[in-house]
């Protein structure tokens, strides 16, 4: 179901809800992918899930599914132009979260001052 508002963050959110969608368009960010080198890449993700995930990427224009037609069959898994057009924004929010995470972690490991 796609968000009522038309608030732009909101579909972003919407678009690349769940466990796995960002995880999966950042791989494809990479490269193209045949189906098992990307399961191998997200790591714990099943047949099923990452299936169904590629399948709402699919129909909601983010990824293209490339079938060579050759025997054994060949199938990749790309980024389509919508989909490339939000590399700059998951950039922007990898570069934000590694800054935050550095900064998160150095508070966390100076020592807490409790007054005397």
């Amino acid at each position: 179901m796609r968000p009522e508002s038309f608030c732009g963050t909101a579909y972003v959110l919407w678009l690349l809800s769940g466990r796995w969608k960002f995880q999966i368009v950042h791989w494809l960010l990479q490269s193209p992918y045949r189906f098992n080198e990307l399961q191998k890449q997200l790591g714990e993700i099943s047949h099923r899930t990452l299936s169904l995930q590629l399948k709402q990427l699919i129909e909601d224009g983010l990824v293209e599914r490339r079938d060579y037609e050759t025997s054994p069959p060949h199938v990749e898994y790309r980024l389509s132009a919508r989909g490339e057009s939000l590399r700059p924004v998951l950039c922007a929010m990898h570069e934000w979260g590694n800054e935050h995470a550095r900064t998160l972690q150095a508070e966390a490991s100076e020592p807490e001052v409790v007054p005397s």
